[in-house]
């Protein structure tokens, strides 16, 4: 090869290098555009949250016009005032509140994923509601590869907790499906920078979520960040292992980022995942014994070896509602099952 070439094909190689660099730089710079436009957006949409309360009848959301999650959500949002503001116009004020708990309830359970199908995966979920409204939160978000898996708790009770909820899961859908190759501790700061805005700015409240945030891969690879309760493993004999869950709550910090840690796990064929609020081990029984970690680890165990994802998940409810028929707080259960990815996805509700 001569002189003339070998410096032809190094320059065409350096500027190959280069392409691939802008390109980076260009898909980073694109990823960003739309993460501050979804920000944007779900801002608008927490001024109209926090503006509600004030003037019922008048306050909504502008953003009715685009087929997405933040358009469906804000044609939700504005929907459910306009149902407010008619119960409190015909109803008396104790009765409007009453009313408003329950349309704030009904909110809760349409938060719930709808039968989500996910290749290799059985998914059962359930939530045990109070009677107010609570903070409970999971879903399951299908990925080309694999899937988003959310659990969470917001504090408090009522209509404001309802509100921060919906935020947090429309932020949790609409970042991940922007940023594709995110990690679970990137999409929390963003989600993060969204409830501290609402919760504390624009509300005035003091509340905070604890969300854990897992990116499952259909090799078995989860990542997960975010601080909630513990992650239960269930093998398919039916022992189990624990994997603690450590990070900030959200809302609390404007940035969280230096206290995140990511960290990952295999979930082999046959195990099976199970995620809970802290309603399941802290449902306490009429003598003040809470149900507890340990109870639930045994309940996990109970079901016979290769139980379905539903098996796991009922078992524990019963074990709960035996130890605790009544309860103060929501409770939720969440098991996925990885089984051969040839087989036909299974889901229970």
């Amino acid at each position: 090869m001569s002189g003339v070439e070998g410096r032809s094909r190094s320059r065409n190689a350096m500027l190959i290098a280069v392409l691939l660099v802008l390109v980076g730089v260009a898909g980073t710079a694109i990823g960003t555009v739309i993460v501050i436009r979804i920000q944007r957006r779900l801002s608008a949409l927490a001024t109209t949250a926090a503006g509600i309360g004030g003037d019922v009848a008048h306050v909504r959301s502008r953003d009715i016009t685009a087929r997405d999650e933040l358009g469906d959500l804000s044609r939700s949002f504005n929907q459910m005032a306009d149902d407010v503001a008619k119960l409190i116009e015909m109803t008396a004020a104790k009765e409007a509140l009453a009313s408003e708990l329950a349309l704030a309830a009904r909110m809760q359970q349409a938060l719930l994923p709808s039968a989500p199908r996910i290749a290799g995966l059985e998914i059962a979920g359930a939530m045990s509601a109070m009677t107010q409204v609570g903070g409970d939160y999971y879903d399951v978000i299908p990925t080309g590869d694999g899937a988003w898996i959310a659990i969470g708790d917001v504090s408090g009770h009522g209509f404001n907790t309802g509100i921060v909820t919906l935020i947090a899961q429309t932020a949790i859908a609409s970042i991940t499906r922007a940023l594709p190759a995110a990690g679970p501790g990137e999409i929390l700061q963003m989600v993060n920078d969204v409830l501290h805005d609402l919760v504390r700015a624009r509300l005035g409240l003091r509340d905070h979520m604890t969300l854990t945030l897992l990116r499952y891969h259909c090799d078995g690879t989860v990542e997960f960040a975010g601080a909630h309760q513990e992650i239960i493993v269930r093998a398919a004999d039916g022992a189990s292992r624990t994997i603690e869950t450590t990070g900030p709550w959200l809302a609390v910090l404007p940035d969280i980022r230096a206290h995140l840690v990511e960290k990952r796990f295999q979930l082999a064929a046959g195990e099976t995942l199970v995620l809970f609020t802290d309603g399941v081990v802290e449902a306490r029984a009429d003598t003040g014994d809470m149900f507890g970690l340990d109870r639930l680890i045994d309940a996990v165990a109970s079901p016979p070896r290769d139980a379905t994802a539903q098996a796991v998940r009922d078992a524990v409810f019963v074990r709960m509602r035996a130890v605790a028929p009544r309860s103060d707080d929501d409770a939720t259960v969440l098991a996925i099952r990885r089984i051969d990815a040839t087989l036909p996805t299974q889901i229970a509700s």
